[in-house]
C-alpha cells in the first residue's frame, strides 16, 4: 500500500485520468476508498431498505420488522464486500471518468456477488446430501435466482455508493475554494 495515495498506482506508466489532476479521490489510498465505499453502501443500502419497508414500521407488523435483521446483516455483508472489491481494483478505476468508474464498479459488484453466490450453492450442496430416494432441487439453480434477483439493486446500491464516495472526497476541496 502505498502513503502517497493511488495517484501513482499506474501499472502501465500512463498518467492518463479521468479525473482532474489534484481531485483528493486520486490522493486516497486503498484503505480510505474501502472505508469509505463501506459507510456509503451502508447509507444507501440502509435509506433503501427503510424505504421499502416504512409500510411494516407504519403498521408495526411484527413478521416484516424481524425480517429486517436478515436485511441489515445483508447489507452489512453487502458494504463489506463492496470495500473488498474497491480497495482491490481503486487504483484501476481511477483512469477512467467518474460516471464510468461508478458503472465498472457496479458491474464489477454484480460479478463478484454472482460467484460468491455460486461458491455459496457449491459449499452448501457439498454440506447438505439429499435424502435417498427423493428428488431434490440442486443449490444452483436457488444461487441463480437469488444472483438473478439482487443483481440489479447490487448495481444500483454500488454505483450510487461509488458515485458518492467519489463525489464526497472533493466536497471539502470544493468547499475550500468557493470561500
Amino acid at each position: 500500500m502505498k502513503a502517497e495515495g493511488l495517484a501513482n498506482d499506474q501499472s502501465d506508466g500512463s498518467d492518463l485520468s479521468g479525473l482532474p489532476a489534484g481531485h483528493a479521490w486520486l490522493e486516497k489510498t486503498r484503505w480510505g476508498i474501502g472505508w469509505r465505499l463501506f459507510v456509503w453502501t451502508i447509507v444507501v443500502a440502509g435509506l433503501a431498505a427503510v424505504l421499502f419497508s416504512a409500510d411494516a414500521l407504519v403498521q408495526q407488523d411484527s413478521p416484516a420488522l424481524a425480517a429486517q435483521l436478515g436485511t441489515w446483516v445483508a447489507i452489512a455483508g453487502l458494504a463489506s464486500l463492496a470495500a473488498c472489491v474497491a480497495s482491490l481494483v481503486g487504483g484501476r478505476l481511477c483512469r477512467f471518468f467518474p460516471f464510468s468508474q461508478s458503472l465498472l464498479f457496479g458491474g464489477l459488484m454484480v460479478a463478484v456477488w454472482s460467484i460468491l453466490l455460486g461458491v455459496i450453492a457449491l459449499m452448501y450442496r457439498a454440506v447438505v446430501a439429499c435424502a435417498p430416494a427423493t428428488e431434490c432441487a440442486s443449490s444452483g439453480e436457488g444461487a441463480m435466482v437469488v444472483a438473478l434477483v439482487s443483481a440489479l439493486p447490487v448495481f444500483l446500491v454500488s454505483v450510487m455508493s461509488y458515485g458518492l464516495a467519489l463525489w464526497c472526497s472533493n466536497l471539502g476541496q470544493r468547499l475550500v475554494r468557493s470561500s
